[in-house]
């Protein structure tokens, strides 16, 4: 298989760090997408660009409208026009966190700019493509040494004995980045087609992971500052629940979810860490 990728955040003159075989230049915030168009035979084109801040989405929404729709629909368009099945990377962030388990037949309800974004391509996509996947992602995770994701930064954190708030009126439900690229590969390898929701094996307080992650790592859990979710100054309000029901990408994935306790012990290897744990 014959893969083409995309970067913004490197840079032009960061060319010669890159494969420039096959890395494409891509500025997604003045839709300059020429050099894609100009790509010929592909089967299919994964979106997994964006601004996915919540905060800067509605503060900046000219912005992030602009990356997030209105570029996006119109690369969507040559897609269509060039018979490009599309791989959409969405949010559980569509649906309204009421309720814990939302599956793929749950109406949708964003309660964020963000999340209304998400779903204004997701219904473009559904009205206009007959082949198309549209996964619905909860809160995904790495395990490498300062990527900056939830629990890698929490380590960072702990380890500089930096205290942490941590939302616990907030339920999540993690997903290994690594189980997501496996089930987006077979899902695409197999032609299974349509939406799917995909969230983490296990749902909790966010409070409750990061105690968790202390004492994984023996760090004090008095670094950490349970607090409301309404304490954290955020402007957008946030579902209950970021979590889903992913029973039926699961299924048709045949794919068994990574358990958190495994991720942290790549977390303890890729850090170097030695942890007396099974």
């Amino acid at each position: 298989m014959r893969i083409k990728g995309t970067y913004y955040s490197n840079g032009p003159g960061d060319l010669d760090k890159l494969d420039k075989e096959n890395r494409i230049y891509l500025d997604m915030k003045r839709g300059d997408m020429e050099e894609i168009k100009r790509l010929k035979d592909l089967e299919y084109m994964i979106f997994c660009h964006g601004i996915s801040d919540i905060e800067t989405c509605r503060n900046k929404r000219e912005l992030s409208y602009a990356v997030n729709v209105t570029n996006t629909i119109n690369l969507l368009r040559h897609c269509r026009h060039s018979s490009i099945v599309p791989v959409y990377l969405s949010t559980t962030m569509v649906f309204d966190g009421e309720t814990e388990s939302s599956s793929e037949s749950s109406d949708p309800n964003p309660l964020s700019e963000y999340g209304k974004q998400k779903l204004e391509v997701e219904k473009f996509i559904a009205d206009n493509f007959e082949k198309y996947l549209i996964l619905r992602l909860t809160k995904v995770f790495g395990v490498e040494k300062y990527d900056k994701s939830i629990f890698t930064s929490w380590l960072d954190k702990f380890m500089q004995k930096e205290k942490i708030a941590a939302a616990s009126d907030v339920f999540i439900s993690p997903v290994y980045v690594m189980d997501v690229i496996r089930i987006t590969e077979l899902l695409m390898k197999n032609n299974h087609f349509g939406s799917y929701n995909l969230g983490g094996p296990e749902i909790s307080r966010i409070s409750d992971f990061a105690i968790r992650l202390a004492g994984f790592f023996d760090y004090d859990s008095g670094l950490i500052r349970e607090v409301s979710i309404n304490d954290l100054g955020f402007t957008e309000k946030r579902p209950r629940f970021n979590s889903v029901d992913s029973t039926k990408i699961l299924r048709e994935s045949g794919i068994k979810l990574t358990a958190i306790r495994d991720c942290f012990n790549l977390i303890a290897e890729n850090y170097g860490i030695k942890v007396n744990r099974p």
